[in-house]
């Protein structure tokens, strides 16, 4: 007498299926998971630095993202070296389809910072903690403000100004502007 049971599914397989499932609802539901679960990220992570932020999200994951209104204060809670920080918008343009064939350092079209303003007063780190702190918000600045534009086809930065106060001088990089040319305009008129 033979009955019909299926065999058992490996753990592989079920795995494989609750991926699948996964990603199809992080497909069909992206724009909630950015606009709703980025910023308690952010703010855990700037709350964890002593930070107070505010920032609109706008944008499509599959092809830009609009990051403006961005205020960071400190909180007083504990040293920072962040005075301020204000930018008037962030924007990136980019393809998920030539990140996954080209790799990172082709997907990103163009980026923009529009109007910013940072304020830093260091001070001098008198625990380890501190230091790491005060090295973690420079990686972070890092990361988003000046890797893209080495990255980008086209970069577009208007009216940005870093200040720097400590009690022996004030450092100033006064309202820069700049626009790049895209790279593919850079070849053809490299020839000429």
């Amino acid at each position: 007498m033979k009955t019909d049971q299926k065999p058992p599914r490996s753990w592989f397989r079920r795995l494989l299926r609750g991926l699948g499932w996964a990603l199809l609802a992080g497909a069909l539901l992206h724009r909630p998971l950015i606009h709703y679960g980025v910023p308690p990220l952010v703010h855990a992570f700037a709350k964890r630095q002593h930070l107070d932020t505010q920032f609109k999200l706008a944008g499509s994951i599959f092809t830009n993202l609009r990051v403006s209104e961005i205020r960071v204060t400190p909180t007083g809670t504990g040293p920072t070296p962040v005075e301020k920080i204000e930018i008037g918008e962030l924007r990136f343009d980019y393809s998920i389809l030539k990140l996954v064939r080209d790799g990172v350092g082709q997907f990103l079209h163009s980026y923009e910072a529009h109007h910013a303003d940072l304020v830093f007063n260091p001070q001098n780190s008198k625990t380890q903690e501190e230091r790491k702190q005060t090295v973690t918000i420079a990686q972070q600045l890092n990361t988003i403000l000046a890797q893209p534009a080495a990255y980008a086809d086209r970069v577009w930065i208007e009216n940005f100004k870093v200040r720097v106060h400590s009690a022996e001088a004030e450092t100033e990089v006064g309202r820069c502007t700049s626009r790049s040319i895209p790279r593919w305009m850079a070849r053809c008129t490299s020839g000429a």
